[in-house]
């Protein structure tokens, strides 16, 4: 679709702009489109001014059509029903609450239109599935806390880019204007980078001294920005020159298993970095600085991107996968393992992720580039890499996505399938058959605790409750006594990531040597069966009070902070029908912290992040002059959040498990004794106004 300033849009495809073919069909002008505020009841109204043109516009397929900013600061999506794009068959619908916009792009993942506003803030709109309107999810602006004052400086958002991945959106900021020209104190370039739902995770002017500004350049401000391939790189442009900015990410964006890893992993293009674990922290003077970096072979990055990464729970084998075959390594030794046969490796198309099963098996989700058939496939870490040696389950569908929970591996396909396999170590290899049900998945944990005298339906002993995130909205799905799934219940809105205490702790605590059918495990001999899991879950009457935190759901909402789904204490038991009675099941708690976490410790009451520490170097050009070099250091930091916990339950007078929590904390953190003060003398006026009311 092109846009020309007369206000004329016209419709012409890739071959027709080649050849200089104007369709003149397909044109017609902007003032010639109904607009209302849904897609359903309200009244439409076009646009009264004939010279109103469009100033940018961004192509969402997954949302039915193009999202839009006219010249006159409104921003809309234009929506078609017909596939030739037919002027009589557009509608487009307005971003409520939006007259100054500059820019828009879209969020592809999470189904976000993305504006830039004059004022300087980043607005976020998604699609209401009731009647079709737009509805604002966020606004956000950057924040500085250690550099220039922003108030009353930040200009108007010059360009908005989101990763193609929807791991996140970067934009770039304008100087301020008055009546054409820059103000005085204008601001200098301004980057900054957020989460997908809002979570600023680097802002450039973070740490830089004010004395320290050069004087505003107009040739000096940031004109053009763009991601590199998988959001590893972040292209910025000026009039003069063209800078890269390197990132690195969590490695459980791409691979949703790493979410339940208690040490945090991140990814850059070439490498992966490790943080140090806890109990070692001792015998390093500056242990937040300390990383394992791991470089990822020549041999493999030369034919491939790394995409997926993963580590075991003992944190002694390392594997990376990118578009054909995969690579792993021992983080002992840090000798690389790639396939002997190339064209292995590049008929293996690697589509749902890679994971370590029982810390000696690499589990890789893929189809066969020659047979185009999707399959579940196991490798010996111990033997070279060779299909022959591989134990395979064939899958009728191609997966994107892979969940493993104790010893049950799920992946989800395009055909909206969750495929539950149990992996059980026999000593010849096989192909079995596997369990399928229809939803969506992300991740898999138990979470009903309200048995009531019996075990509640599941869909193996250890796993009664499914997790999906599904652009942002988190449902849940449980069996019903008849075995058939309940309605879904949406738990949580704009969720980014999510943990689960539990994984963690059951995948720490598999033997080394475990035994199954009288045979002992042969690292090179693997079959898979979909048969239900033997290990059941202790009662929640016989656990510890550390259980309301091991069971506890964390989530991450982005801009709108982090929430807990916490199981609720039970009440006593009833000895004459031994069933239990319960206030609820669970309740989600909201609280707020200073730092985005990248990994959350429900054992520790700990929640760890990363951030950048700015350095800046002096060096001379050959002409005389001084230039300033930016360099950033990745720094681990954390947070304790249990005061926050303490103070939402005295909110809500739920005194039994505030108190099961603070003895329990009182117990890893000694330091917490004085947090319960602190949380009464928060909550409890609160508490009594509302009680006065």
């Amino acid at each position: 679709m092109l846009s020309a300033c007369n206000g004329f849009l016209s419709s012409c495809s890739i071959f027709a702009i080649a050849a200089s073919i104007y369709l003149s069909s397909l044109s017609f002008r902007a003032s010639a489109i109904p607009f209302s505020v849904d897609q359903l009841q309200s009244k439409s109204e076009n646009v009264t001014s004939k010279s109103t043109y469009i100033i940018d516009t961004v192509y969402a397929p997954l949302l039915g059509g193009f999202a839009i900013v006219l010249s006159d600061g409104k921003g809309a999506l234009l929506t078609f029903n017909d596939p030739n794009f037919s002027p009589n068959a557009i509608l487009g619908v307005w971003a409520p609450n939006l007259k100054d916009a500059t820019c828009c792009d879209v969020n592809h993942k999470f189904l976000l239109v993305l504006f830039g506003s004059k004022n300087g803030d980043v607005c976020a709109y998604n699609i209401d599935e009731l009647n079709g309107s737009l509805i604002q999810s966020f606004r956000v602006t950057p924040k500085v806390t250690n550099g220039p004052d922003l108030t009353n400086r930040l200009g108007p958002v010059h360009e908005i880019t989101a990763q193609m991945n929807g791991f996140g959106f970067a934009a770039i900021w304008a100087p301020k204007t008055e009546d054409g020209k820059s103000i005085r104190d204008a601001l200098p370039r301004l980057v900054t980078v957020f989460t997908s739902f809002g979570a600023q995770s680097f802002c450039n002017l973070e740490g830089v001294i004010e004395e320290n500004l050069a004087e505003n350049d107009g040739n000096d401000m940031y004109t053009a920005i763009e991601w590199g391939p998988e959001g590893f790189q972040l292209w910025l442009g000026t009039k003069n020159e063209l800078m890269m900015q390197p990132f690195v990410r969590s490695a459980s964006c791409a691979n949703p298993i790493m979410e339940h890893c208690d040490r945090a992993v991140l990814m850059s293009d070439s490498q992966v970095l490790i943080s140090a674990a806890r109990e070692r922290e001792a015998e390093a003077c500056a242990p937040h600085s300390v990383w394992n970096h791991v470089d990822v072979t020549h041999e493999y990055l030369s034919s491939n991107w790394p995409l997926y990464a993963f580590t075991d729970s003992h944190f002694k084998h390392r594997v990376v996968a990118g578009d054909q075959g995969f690579a792993y390594c021992s983080l002992s030794n840090r000798r690389w393992k790639i396939f002997g046969n190339e064209t292995q490796e590049k008929n293996f198309l690697v589509t749902g992720g890679v994971f370590i099963w029982n810390d000696d098996l690499v589990g890789v989700v893929g189809i066969s580039a020659d047979t185009d058939k999707s399959h579940l496939s196991f490798y010996p870490i111990s033997q070279r890499l060779d299909n022959r040696l591989a134990s395979v389950i064939d899958l009728e569908h191609k997966s994107i996505v892979s969940a493993l929970r104790d010893d049950v591996c799920a992946v989800f396909d395009i055909s909206a399938q969750i495929t539950l396999c149990k992996l059980t170590a026999h000593l010849e290899t096989g192909r079995d058959g596997f369990t399928k049900v229809s939803a969506d998945i992300v991740t898999m944990t138990q979470l009903n605790l309200d048995q009531r005298g019996k075990l509640a339906p599941a869909f193996y002993s250890s796993i009664d409750t499914v997790p999906v995130n599904i652009s942002g909205r988190l449902i849940t799905l449980s069996l019903n006594e008849e075995g058939k799934l309940h309605q879904p219940m949406v738990i949580a809105s704009y969720v980014e990531k999510m943990w689960h205490d539990r994984c963690i702790v059951a995948q720490s605590a598999q033997s080394l040597e475990p035994v199954w059918n009288g045979h002992r495990r042969n690292g090179s001999n693997v079959s898979i069966h979909s048969v239900s899991t033997t290990s059941e879950p202790s009662s929640p009457m016989n656990q510890s009070c550390s259980s309301h935190l091991s069971n506890a759901l964390w989530i991450a909402c982005g801009e709108k902070g982090i929430k807990v789904w916490m199981p609720l204490v039970p009440g006593k038991r009833n000895l004459a029908t031994q069933e239990m009675t319960f206030i609820a099941k669970r309740i989600m708690l909201p609280f707020e912290l200073d730092i985005y976490p990248v990994v959350i410790s429900a054992r520790d009451c700990l929640a760890m992040g990363v951030e950048n520490q700015l350095h800046v170097a002096r060096a001379s050009r050959s002409q005389g002059k001084m230039e300033s070099i930016t360099m950033y250091g990745l720094h681990r930091n954390s947070e304790v959040f249990v005061h926050h916990l303490l103070r939402q339950l005295l909110k809500r007078n739920l005194m039994l498990l505030n108190f099961c929590c603070t003895e329990f904390s009182k117990r890893k953190l000694p330091a917490v004794s004085l947090y319960p003060t602190l949380s009464y003398h928060v909550a409890l006026p609160s508490f009594t106004n509302s009680q006065s009311s």
